[in-house]
């Protein structure tokens, strides 16, 4: 997803259309995206729909989303990780499978260096994406079929991951303002 200003004239490139803020890939539905946004656990930070290449020797950009768990579980995760790696590595198993899928989760913790000094940071990444390239196999499926199989099994890992991280005591609802 690419952000642009309102005031870009230009607006959304050839192969994209607005959603919301956003140019996105041109094919991807909006079911999709409102489901991704709509998880409990994760925020959907990157999506391609996939490009086939214009010449050989150019690599080929294979269908694809990334999710980022939500900030404030991450920054809590590390307190629970060894209680729920195990858990989480299951889910992953469970959820994810369809031989077109790869499927990531990785956790890592470190600093940042800011304007207010230095602070931990913890970022918890789910990567999902096709292993056979868009233009090697039936490219029909390799949109709407995986994106379909795909968003679903993302919506099954983030309630087992919201499920998992309450067990642990971690608050997966987000506290009411009133």
């Amino acid at each position: 997803m690419n952000e642009r200003s309102e005031s870009d004239s230009q607006g959304c490139l050839p192969h994209e259309r607005r959603w919301r803020n956003y140019c996105v890939d041109r094919n991807l539905k909006d079911e999709w995206l409102e489901r991704l946004n709509a998880l409990k656990t994760f925020d959907l930070i990157s999506i391609c729909e996939g490009h086939g290449s214009g010449t050989d020797e150019e690599s080929r950009r294979l269908p694809h989303f990334n999710l980022r768990l939500k900030e404030r579980l991450a920054e809590q995760l590390h307190t629970v990780w060894s209680s729920v790696r195990s858990g989480i590595g299951n889910a992953v198993e469970r959820c994810f499978t369809s031989q077109h899928v790869e499927a990531k989760f990785e956790y890592r913790g470190g600093f940042v260096k800011d304007a207010d000094g230095v602070s931990p940071q913890e970022i918890a990444i789910l990567k999902l994406s096709s292993f056979v390239r868009i233009l090697d196999f039936d490219a029909s499926f390799y949109g709407a079929g995986w994106f379909d199989e795909n968003v679903a099994a993302a919506e099954d890992f983030d309630n087992e991951v919201a499920n998992i991280l309450a067990a642990a005591g971690l608050k997966t609802e987000q506290e009411d303002e009133s």
